[in-house]
């Protein structure tokens, strides 16, 4: 009991944290090759730097959002990528990278998202907590 007791009040410092920090959470750039006919098998290298303020890597999740659009630029279905932090930046300022490889042919959007890092998913969700990068 003691023990449910000690990682009910560690996720609700790190909740509090989060909730508290991630108004300056923000993607700065998203770097990719273009995209515009992706070729099956092909890797891509995806990267993005984000500022994280009082955050840390391990408190945020960093994918790639990528899948087919349809001719207005609206995904019709998706895939998601975990990135790695890859580099310190500085100021608060964390390099993310990844490769992607489309298994179809086809006209592909891809972006970055940020949730919170939380190893239960449903909690990551719940928080309702969401930044989209703009490409």
């Amino acid at each position: 009991m003691e023990r449910e007791w000690e990682n009910l009040k560690k996720l609700a410092k790190w909740r509090e944290k989060v909730m508290y920090n991630w108004t300056q959470v923000g993607i700065k750039e998203i770097r990719l090759p273009e995209i515009s006919e992706a070729v099956v098998g092909q890797g891509y290298t995806v990267e993005t730097d984000v500022y994280l303020g009082e955050l840390l890597p391990e408190d945020v999740l960093v994918e790639v959002y990528a899948g087919r659009v349809d001719p207005s630029n609206r995904f019709l279905d998706r895939f998601t990528q975990v990135m790695k932090p890859s580099e310190t930046m500085g100021d608060h300022v964390y390099r993310y990278r990844c490769e992607i490889m489309f298994e179809e042919a086809g006209h592909f959007g891809v972006t970055v998202r940020i949730t919170p890092n939380h190893p239960n998913p449903e909690s990551r969700h719940a928080m309702g907590l969401v930044i989209w990068g703009q490409m």
